[in-house]
């Protein structure tokens, strides 16, 4: 039984079955063999293992998990997130409004998957089929996923998109380190221990493949060192105002390490969603930075103004050579590959008409307009790209198939000293 009161470090597990230890039937005490990769890791990183797995857990199961584990003041967090088919039974009378870890551990909550409940013959097939949509469990599932992400986001963690492949929140899930393709389903059943659905030997085979990726993703917070270190925020609800191709992501990115503020679940807090729910949603967090474009809240200033609200600072970010901006932003749309940011360097062939280059372009500028307003009213700190200590340019290439002009934008002039 693990004693979680020293003050040896601790690393904290989130998961389903992938990462579940085994559980005491009469004292909920939870082992795991040595040779477990996840222990593997807690002895590399020299600390204790806080093992809240559950098997059969949903993503809403793991984000409790993560909320009672971070009562215990982990220094690591390991989380291996789960399919979007995972659905809860009630098993007993819930004592309390708030459901908890302890809802599932104390089994008065139960998650498996929605199929299996139904082969079980739990549910029927046609209250599966009325009840249950994969769409819309999976956008409910990304929530949890983006509130998971804000709760570990000043953490030195490891999110495994694992069983949630399909995620549409990308930012801060590791897509590559995939337990799952290390399983006994790929293997086959082997004459060999097992645990989390993984032998022995490939527990080995997995940790080896893997581990200082996992080490170095699990160790960058606490090592790194912010490339923006002169950047530091008055407020600690912070409104980043900029535009598109601005290194924003960087700049959020980098100003962390210095000033700890966590960003929120999806950095473009207001982006494709409901004004009203978003609003809502930052309104108990008294933490945050996101970024915001102003075609976001499409150019409105009343939903600014409601922002504002919330916010205790708000600081701007432009980049000021608006021709390779604009060039940036065509190219970004037009190559497809949206998630591709720093790391390797592509090449993409671009096809551009002028109509098409100029609807960009003007894009960029109707929200540069925006922000030249909101800073008049509300001044604040104003960076640049170009003035970033280091440089880090976008290592997309672009070739044109046909020659575009961009009218010209003097950004500086026009927004900030206008």
């Amino acid at each position: 039984m693990n004693n979680y009161t020293t003050k040896q470090k601790k690393l904290l597990i989130c998961a389903d079955s992938f990462c579940a230890p085994t559980r005491g039937k009469h004292d909920n005490t939870t082992t795991a063999p040595e040779w477990a990769w996840w222990n593997r890791l807690a002895k590399d990183l020299d600390a204790e293992v806080i093992n809240l797995a559950i098997s059969g857990a949903s993503n809403l199961n793991i984000f409790l998990q993560l909320e009672h584990g971070l009562q215990l003041e982990p220094d690591y967090i390991l989380i291996s997130l789960t399919s979007p088919q995972r659905i809860e039974e009630v098993l007993q009378p819930i004592p309390t409004y708030d459901i908890s870890y302890t809802d599932f551990i104390e089994e008065r909550l139960n998650s498996w998957a929605s199929w299996e409940r139904m082969e079980r013959k739990e549910i029927t097939p046609a209250v599966h089929e009325k009840f249950f949509d994969y769409k819309v469990s999976k956008r409910q599932n990304e929530l949890f996923v983006e509130s998971i992400l804000q709760r570990c986001s000043d953490k030195n963690s490891l999110i495994l998109a694992n069983l949630f492949h399909d995620c549409n929140v990308k930012e801060g899930i590791n897509f590559n380190i995939i337990p799952k393709e290390y399983c006994d389903v790929v293997t086959g059943q082997l004459d060999e221990p097992e645990i989390g659905h993984i032998h022995k030997s490939y527990h080995d085979k997995f940790y080896k493949d893997n581990k200082d990726a996992i080490l170095n993703i699990m160790k960058q917070t606490a090592n790194k060192k912010s490339e923006l270190p002169l950047i530091k925020f008055k407020g600690k609800k912070i409104c980043l105002l900029t535009n598109y191709r601005t290194a924003s992501t960087y700049f959020i990115r980098e100003t962390f390490f210095t000033n700890k503020i966590p960003p929120t679940g999806n950095w473009e807090h207001f982006n494709n969603r409901n004004f009203l729910k978003a609003y809502k949603e930052l309104k108990p967090i008294n933490k945050f930075i996101f970024k915001l474009m102003p075609d976001q809240i499409d150019h409105a200033y009343e939903k600014f103004e409601a922002i504002n609200t919330l916010c205790d600072e708000i600081v701007y970010l432009y980049r000021r050579d608006f021709e390779a901006q604009a060039k940036s932003w065509i190219a970004w749309n037009l190559s497809g590959d949206h998630e591709h940011h720093w790391g390797e360097e592509k090449l993409f062939n671009i096809n551009a008409s002028q109509s098409v280059a100029d609807l960009y372009t003007n894009q960029l500028i109707e929200n540069y307009k925006f922000m030249r307003d909101i800073y008049k009213k509300y001044p604040g700190p104003v960076y640049c790209m170009e003035d970033f200590p280091v440089k880090r340019p976008y290592n997309r290439k672009y070739t044109w198939s046909e020659q575009i002009t961009i009218q010209p934008f003097n950004t500086h002039k026009e927004v900030f000293r206008s």
